[in-house]
């Protein structure tokens, strides 16, 4: 019988978009056994985790909040001291720490699309107010927190810059500090690595320019790491699920962290199913970098798939769902049947993103794709050119303006907001 390994390289030496994915990289825990491979470089390879970061990040806040030093229900304002999330005119919503880690902040900013390395790197705060060298949008509240989940990487960015204000010490170094070094996550950090070291992130088979894009907002897009870091992590995630003695998190917090706060979600993980076929798992999209994390809550199962490719999703899909078939998952995943290349491509990135568009007020926004290229239309006015910057945010050059999107669980966008004079119109797709 083929070992796990075989099988492996079996669905990367056949994948039809394998030859423009050029390094992969698999991780898999199966009842302590720890498996990794890689295909295009070494298994030691750091690539960028992208959102992964984030529930590494929300580790980081709970294990605070395990040693009483910030409170889960906290009103941010009350922890922030060189910044204020800004009111809305006339209503201050309250938003916690909770609805940080859960998306539940109605807060704006799905993703970053990171810079360029080299480029002038904004500070936290410029960030969060949408001000030069930020390219991006400001971060604010734009609905009631606690109802809705509503994917915020600008949401992580705050909690970002309230751990740094908190303790007096750089994310980097707390991240390491509080989750690195104990999950025994030896490769991972949130500065860059020795580059003779990383996976040169890839769009449409090409290299990045300078290979990568840089993140300052570190917990939402910012680790590095490799696919057995991540496998690592998880299963500090599953031991703190547990309740087992020495575990990050005590056993009522460790509960926490996998209980649904709001529908699929717990605190900075995905969830999936119930019972004892319960999973989290969470994925991440960087410019030029793919990958995903997915794991049983109940202990002994993990796999972790890292690429260096924007079309590397499928790739990482395929991985995961061999690794878990052949290793006993209950209940194991499935994901859609492949495509050809060219199916692939076209129904990807671009794509997904054409349809209609309603704001509140009933104003049309159209997104065709004609000739190569994403056109937004609004009544009355020429088309503009859409330039996509990353699963979640897009340009519009021509107008100094850009789009953010709400993603449901399949990545299919279900609203546009377009940002411009510092303020965003959230269109709702038909």
């Amino acid at each position: 019988m083929p070992s796990l390994t075989d099988r492996l390289s079996a669905i990367v030496a056949t994948h039809p978009l394998g030859a423009r994915v050029p390094a992969v990289s698999v991780a898999v825990l199966a009842d302590g056994t720890l498996t990794n491979a890689a295909w295009g470089a070494p298994p030691d390879t750091r690539f960028q985790a992208a959102s992964i970061s984030k529930p590494v990040a929300a580790m980081a806040a709970l294990r605070l909040v395990a040693r009483g030093e910030l409170d889960l229900d906290a009103d941010v304002n009350d922890v922030l001291r060189s910044w204020r999330l800004p009111p809305r005119p006339g209503w201050a919503a309250r938003v916690s720490v909770r609805h940080l880690l859960c998306h539940g902040g109605a807060l704006t900013m799905s993703g970053y699309p990171g810079y360029p390395v080299g480029a002038p790197l904004p500070g936290l705060v410029e960030i969060l107010d949408g001000r030069p060298p930020a390219d991006t949008a400001p971060v604010r509240v734009d609905g009631i927190p606690g109802l809705t989940f509503r994917y915020s990487g600008g949401g992580y960015v705050l909690l970002q810059l309230l751990l740094e204000e908190l303790t007096g010490a750089p994310f980097a170094d707390l991240a390491a500090e509080l989750v690195l070094a104990p999950a025994g996550m030896t490769g991972a950090g949130f500065r860059a690595p020795d580059p003779t070291r990383v996976a040169v992130g890839h769009v449409d088979g090409v290299p990045v320019p300078g290979g990568w894009h840089v993140y300052p907002e570190q917990a939402a897009a910012g680790l590095w790491c490799t696919p057995t870091d991540l496998v690592r992590f998880a299963a500090a995630v599953q031991a703190a699920a547990a309740g087992r003695p020495g575990a990050l998190l005590p056993p009522a917090l460790g509960a926490e962290l996998l209980t649904e706060q709001l529908p699929g979600w717990g605190l900075g993980l995905q969830l999936e199913h119930t019972g004892p076929n319960r999973r989290f798992l969470h994925g991440g999209s960087n410019r030029g970098y793919r990958c995903g994390l997915l794991a049983t809550v109940r202990e002994g199962h993990a796999v972790a798939v890292m690429t260096n490719s924007e079309d590397g999703s499928s790739v990482a899909h395929a991985l995961a769902e061999a690794a878990a078939a052949a290793t006993g998952w209950p209940d194991p995943p499935v994901y859609p049947p492949e495509q050809t290349a060219s199916a692939v491509v076209a129904a990807s990135a671009e794509a997904r993103y054409v349809g209609r568009y309603d704001t509140d007020s009933g104003v049309p926004i159209a997104i065709s794709a004609e000739g190569g290229e994403l056109l937004l239309r609004v009544p009355g006015q020429p088309p503009l050119v859409v330039d996509p910057r990353s699963d979640t945010l897009a340009h519009l050059p021509a107008a100094g303006a850009s789009l953010t999107f709400a993603l449901d669980p399949a990545g299919r966008p279900t609203s546009l907001t377009l940002h411009q004079f510092g303020t965003g119109t959230t269109a709702h797709r038909r």
